[in-house]
């Protein structure tokens, strides 16, 4: 199984061996690996010139091939994204030495399309992009010099650059999306009407009501520990509303682990959990394991395939 969502370098770099060991030994053969920033991606390129030295079995693939993803041969294979994450923003375009905001965004979308070129053939998809105003986003955007106004205009700026390379380049694009539903429900729906852009949404968090608005649209809905939450009634809803054909499986570890049947949490979340997330989620589905990170596999093929 593979997971849909994951941030490989946000994971403690000196662990990075035996967490990978720990992924391959419980199922876990790889994924997505999202991007966040500009410099995330160049640091995720670094690694992938150094064969090994991260760990022996990590290999990075190139897109063009993304059927080599499921290729279960002993090794941790991932696919990468490269994205301008609407919660970093904020701390990249902050106001300072005379520089407006919208200018260094704008240089930030300069270098992000200047390294799509120079990393397209193992770039796979564009994202996270998206928009976040959730209360600890619009604080720590306070705390830069913006305003809620301000910020929902430079990520929509963000999102709507990303999705024209996108479409330039035939790649999907992953969406994030917190405490601003209604302007993302509207931005992918008219993506998918008027560019045919693939889209996954990570981390689904809408309303159930509006699931099948999206996957009649054509676009996939990523889930992964937060169903599990006792709390999280809504998306639960809408994870068990979400039909098979678009459904995909996702840790975003080390953030948002998943909750076990006892109402812990595991004190650090990585790759090796999406067993235990499956696992929770194929029961909430009335399904066996095998059958959901099967389906999800699949699907995120198609995802990354344009189909």
């Amino acid at each position: 199984m593979r997971d849909s969502h994951f941030h490989l370098n946000c994971l403690p770099r000196t662990q990075l061996p035996a967490l990978i060991d720990q992924a391959l030994a419980r199922g876990c053969g790889g994924g997505l690996v999202a991007g966040i920033w500009n410099g995330d991606t160049q640091n995720l390129m670094e690694w992938a010139r150094q064969p090994g030295a991260i760990s022996p079995a990590l290999r990075f693939l190139e897109a063009n091939r993304p059927e080599a993803l499921f290729e279960n041969n002993g090794t941790f294979r991932v696919l990468l994204a490269h994205g301008l994450h609407p919660a970093w923003l904020a701390r990249h375009c902050e106001r300072e030495d005379g520089v407006p905001s919208e200018a260094k965004l704008e240089a930030a979308i300069v270098q992000f399309a200047e390294l799509l070129n120079l990393h397209r053939k193992h770039i796979a998809a564009l994202g996270e992009i998206g928009f976040d105003a959730h209360p600890h986003t619009l604080a720590d955007a306070a705390g830069f010099g913006l305003s809620k106004p301000e910020l929902l205009s430079l990520q929509v700026r963000a999102f709507e650059a990303v999705v024209t390379l996108a479409m330039r380049e035939r790649l999907p694009v992953i969406v994030h999306s917190r405490g601003a539903w209604g302007l993302t429900l509207d931005r992918v729906l008219r993506v998918r009407a008027e560019t045919g852009v693939g889209v996954m949404i990570h981390c689904y968090s809408g309303p159930a009501q509006d699931v099948h608005k999206l996957t009649d649209s054509g676009i996939f809905l990523s889930f992964g520990g937060v169903p599990t939450w006792r709390n999280a009634r809504r998306v639960r809803e809408a994870f068990l509303a979400c039909p098979d054909e678009y459904l995909l499986v996702e840790t975003d570890a080390p953030d948002l682990p998943l909750e076990f049947e006892d109402g812990t949490r595991p004190a650090h979340h990585e790759p090796a959990h999406l067993a235990d997330v499956v696992a929770r989620l194929a029961t909430l589905r009335g399904v066996e394991c095998e059958a959901l990170a099967a389906r999800s596999d699949a699907n995120l093929l198609r995802y990354l395939s344009g189909k």
